[in-house]
């Protein structure tokens, strides 16, 4: 299970981001998958004025695959869901994660 980070941007000013549960049955839709054979296993997700935060929970093999689910689950969304037409990806990665890891691990 890997933990990734990704911010959607808005196409212009006045767009509304979807609420938390909308945008959860979003991914979801647009995996086309169900059950175990999806990888997001979870999302959280918070709009505000300049977009969406996400933390997507995906089941995967290694790092490197798990960001590239990532990206395709968000891109499929914007593809398909009229909610989000025109939005863009900003960051979907775990670094943000791993290097916040490091610092509490470090730390230790």
């Amino acid at each position: 299970m890997y933990v990734i980070t990704a911010r959607l941007l808005p196409p212009g000013p006045g767009h509304t981001a979807p609420d938390s549960g909308r945008m959860s049955e979003i991914l979801s839709i647009g995996d086309g998958r169900s059950g175990k054979d999806t990888p997001l296993r979870h999302v959280y997700s918070r709009g505000d004025d300049a977009g969406i935060s996400l933390v997507l929970y995906i089941h995967s093999e290694n790092l490197f695959q798990a960001e590239a689910s990532a990206r395709e689950l968000l891109e499929r969304a914007i593809d398909t869901s009229e909610s989000l037409t025109g939005w863009t990806i900003a960051h979907c990665a775990a670094d943000l994660i791993s290097q916040a890891m490091d610092r509490i691990i470090g730390s230790l």
